[in-house]
């Protein structure tokens, strides 16, 4: 009897003890979850780190905010409302070669299918609820701003973004219909549209930096269509999967981009876009129908750099190594002209531009690029003399880029030491996106490679 007390007393001793054990283990790895964006901020060199309050409050004069359009103090506000109500997320880069979460298992499983941009959904009826719910609750705390007058300037004074907003109607900039459509899963298409607008769409998912042999991913993107003109392009790099897809990249914290203006913004303070007084970082020439920009990431050094139609340009910024996602973005700067925009983003499914790309595998799926994803961009659609432009092109590529620049610029991007270095791989065609011809190109080949062998043959007999 004795005994049978003692062994159940020790069981019950030790189911006590793995209990203990389990939820201090809980405990702390809530704890290190809870602080990971904190801890993670500190991870950054000096010369990225934001102020993120800067974003929170309204930073221009009240003179220049009424200089404003309608669309343009809503989409100042909107921006300043999703920083108010965002904490910031870096999330850092996992780079082990073995490393099992749901999306390596779904890449794993679907290979470069598992990847697809974001279709447009209300981000903006969200993002004003939650605003809304915190600002009573910060007159709830402040008592005495019940007391001052209801004003556009004292909204403007009490940083009261939420009344402003209603003041200015924000429903009304919401479409009616989804101002652009994803097809076949990498393929963007900007629908037409009157009036001020900026729409931007994400990848599903972050950059793939673990589980791979080399530890640089690239993709590019080919402006299908695309009316300068009327249109302002972004092709960029956003750390947050909810970054606001009324927003270009670039603009909010941690975000990177190329515009088709050929200017990089690497997070410009909201107002600073707003205000004609910024300094101007143009890199590249103006982007045309036909151009393609590339980016590629560097999980290691937490380098991201910057291609022009196959030419590498330079390393746009260095040491960020968190979870970054492809966004491309429109603004549209001549609403009274209705046009299109399409683009196509080559993930590796197809041969890159780019041709290191191709010889190091650095799409985003290493090896694992089989299968289709999207149709073939149709680079045979602007011809001229019976040659493609971005062929017709190869004596102007790369253009002459402007690389006099102070150091202070360097000093943004984080590579004050270092000057832009163009690319030494030899200048050859882009791989061909045309099924027939490769085909055509492997027969020849097949063909030339058994004469030769017919030939050896012949002369060893």
């Amino acid at each position: 009897m004795t005994l049978i007390i003692l062994i159940i007393s020790t069981t019950l001793f030790v189911i006590i003890l793995l209990s203990l054990i389990i939820y201090t283990l809980h405990y702390c790895l809530d704890e290190e979850i809870s602080t990971n964006s904190i801890n993670n901020e500190n991870k950054l060199p000096n010369n990225l780190k934001v102020n993120y309050n800067d974003y929170r409050k309204i930073l221009i004069s009240f003179e220049d905010f009424n200089k404003l359009t309608q669309f343009e103090k809503l989409t100042y506000l909107l921006s300043i409302a999703y920083c108010k109500i965002n904490d910031i997320k870096l999330i850092e880069n996992k780079i082990t070669l073995i490393n099992i979460t749901s999306e390596s298992l779904l890449i794993r499983d679907r290979g470069i299918n598992a990847f697809y941009f974001q279709e447009y959904y209300d981000q903006i009826n969200t993002i004003v609820s939650k605003l809304q719910q915190l600002e009573e609750e910060e007159e709830d705390i402040n008592e005495t701003t019940s007391l001052i007058k209801d004003t556009l300037l004292d909204d403007f004074n009490n940083n009261s973004i939420y009344k402003l907003l209603k003041r200015f109607n924000y429903w009304e900039i919401i479409p009616k219909i989804p101002p652009f459509i994803i097809e076949d899963l990498i393929e963007i298409n900007f629908k037409s549209k009157l009036g001020d607008s900026i729409y931007s769409t994400i990848l599903n998912l972050p950059i793939p930096t673990f589980n791979r042999k080399n530890n640089i991913i690239y993709f590019e993107c080919k402006l299908l269509e695309f009316n300068e003109l009327n249109n302002l392009l972004s092709i960029g790099l956003v750390s947050d999967i909810n970054y606001p897809n009324y927003q270009l990249p670039g603009i909010l914290p941690y975000s990177f981009a190329i515009e088709s203006t050929g200017n990089l913004r690497l997070t410009n303070k909201i107002n600073n876009n707003l205000q004609n007084n910024e300094i101007e970082m143009i890199v590249l020439p103006k982007l045309n129908e036909g151009d393609i920009i590339g980016l590629g990431y560097r999980s290691i050094s937490g380098s991201i750099f910057l291609t022009h139609n196959g030419k590498l340009i330079y390393e746009i910024i260095k040491n960020f190594k968190f979870n970054l996602y492809p966004c491309i973005g429109i603004k549209s700067i001549n609403g009274s002209v209705t046009n299109t925009t399409k683009i196509n983003v080559n993930l590796g499914q197809l041969g890159f531009v780019y041709i290191e790309g191709n010889v190091k595998k650095l799409g985003f799926c290493e090896n694992n690029n089989d299968g289709i994803i999207g149709a073939p961009p149709i680079y045979n659609k602007l011809i001229e003399n019976g040659k493609e432009i971005l062929l017709d092109k190869g004596d102007e590529i790369p253009p002459n880029y402007n690389y006099n620049r102070d150091e202070s610029f360097f000093n943004i991007i984080g590579t004050s030491s270092e000057k832009p270095v163009r690319n030494t791989t030899p200048v050859s065609d882009p791989p061909s996106y045309n099924e027939e011809s490769n085909t055509k190109n492997k027969k020849s080949k097949k063909k030339h490679k058994k004469k030769h062998k017919n030939k050896n043959k012949t002369l060893f007999k």
